[in-house]
């Protein structure tokens, strides 16, 4: 029963809840201001700096509301940035910092005056602040707790680290028959397709099979795309299968070993920006140009030169380091790919290939170098004498002969008429 003119009081637990629900509406709003659109998690990047800001606001009063202590203590995979710290609206009494490696716990205190005043002191809201990266992707919690002088409070921060780690391909076992492949590859994560013969289609599970393709050694080329749940993509490296011969209904293991053992795959955007790598002889970059791929590789290498051939059609070009090439690949009279040589490190080339839409001057071909351009067909061109020498020597024998049954027919008819 409450007395009349005495005025009544709340216990100091009370009051003490009043504050940890201002806290954590506080930090909900925080979270809602400062990191993406959440109102109760952290959304980060895995291996990425992230500043992790929480703002409290004390709504308790009186002396024993006062916040002597805030500690945040992190996970195991997060590192703490020495230095990143930070506190707003600090008073004209110290707020004493300290991080413990041991237990990955950051702590600010003032046990003498208080940390965060009580909201009768009229300080306001606290922001504290510092800088973490996260090694592994996942759901974590960051340990938050405050003490005033009657209480501890405890409460998780949600932080989800989004994974920026491409998924890592590699081809498996695989075996053919006259029509079918069947191939299985690992490393898939997400959703993931196969860029090939037919176009591109997605797959679900780690074996790839197609079926219907033509007998008698037939190639048949694919690569393998996954993409994961942050948007990371990785790629197999292209490869090449050949069909079992017609009639041959036996299953064999596919063997073939194309010129290229390694073919990085060129999205759009990198294609249209400039795409620089280091390449290695027998490696190759895929681009897509309209709605065809073409393949940039380094056929040969030396200290200061390279070999860069241009498919789909064969094109042949010698670079010194610094010259560079243009090509149209689609005979539409406009250059379509541009390709420098950087540098040679290593035994590989720079190279830096990059989508264009050049018209081709009056007068020039669908190849314009400032290094050589290499020409083909000259086994071709060689063979041609010599099967133009057999056909004359083939006429020369056939006119002998001709003359020998004519002189041997004049011969007896001579020979009759004695």
């Amino acid at each position: 029963m409450v007395k009349r003119g005495k005025e009544v009081n709340f216990p100091n637990d009370f009051k003490f809840l009043l504050l940890v629900i201002g806290i954590v509406f506080v930090i909900s709003f925080v979270f809602a201001t400062h990191i993406f659109s959440s109102t109760t998690n952290f959304y980060i990047l895995e291996d990425v700096s992230t500043i992790i800001n929480v703002s409290i606001n004390n709504t308790a009063t009186g002396a024993e509301g006062n916040i002597s202590q805030v500690n945040f203590t992190l996970p195991d995979t997060f590192i703490f940035i020495t230095g990143s710290e930070g506190k707003s609206n600090i008073t004209h009494f110290p707020s004493f910092f300290n991080y413990t490696n041991s237990t990955k716990t950051l702590s600010w205190s003032n046990f003498t005056y208080g940390l965060i005043n009580a909201s009768d002191f009229t300080e306001g809201n606290t922001s504290f602040w510092f800088n973490v990266t996260a090694s592994t992707s996942g759901w974590f919690n960051i340990t938050f707790s405050s003490m005033n002088g009657t209480f501890t409070n405890y409460s998780n921060i949600t932080i989800q680290v989004n994974d920026t780690t491409a998924p890592v391909l590699t081809w498996g076992t695989s075996t053919m028959t006259s029509t079918t492949l069947t191939t299985s590859f690992s490393g898939g994560e997400g959703t993931c397709t196969v860029d090939g013969i037919g176009g591109t289609q997605t797959i679900t599970t780690s074996t790839l099979t197609v079926t219907g393709l033509n007998c008698g050694s037939n190639p048949y080329s694919y690569t393998i795309t996954c993409t994961d749940a942050s948007g990371n993509s990785g790629s197999t490296s292209e490869k090449t299968f050949l069909t079992s011969s017609c009639g041959d209904s036996a299953t064999t293991t596919a063997t073939t070993t194309p010129f290229y053992t390694n073919t990085y795959v060129v999205s759009w955007e990198q294609f249209q920006q400039g795409y620089t790598k280091e390449i290695a002889v027998k490696h190759r970059a895929k681009v897509k140009v309209g709605t065809s791929y073409h393949y940039v590789g380094i056929k040969e290498l030396t200290s200061t030169t390279a070999k860069v051939e241009i498919t789909s059609d064969s094109i042949e070009v010698d670079l010194d380091v610094g010259e560079d090439a243009k090509i149209d690949v689609t005979n539409d009279g406009f250059y379509d790919i541009y390709v420098i040589l950087n540098s040679i490190v290593n035994n590989k080339a720079s190279i830096t290939i990059q989508n264009i839409y050049e018209e081709i001057p009056e007068g020039e071909g669908a190849v314009s170098t400032t290094g050589e351009e290499v020409t083909g067909g000259d086994e071709e061109m060689e063979e041609e004498p010599e099967e133009t020498n057999l056909t004359w020597l083939w006429i020369i024998i056939g006119v002998l002969v001709l003359a020998a049954i004519i002189g041997g027919g004049i011969a007896v008819k001579k020979k009759r008429q004695q």
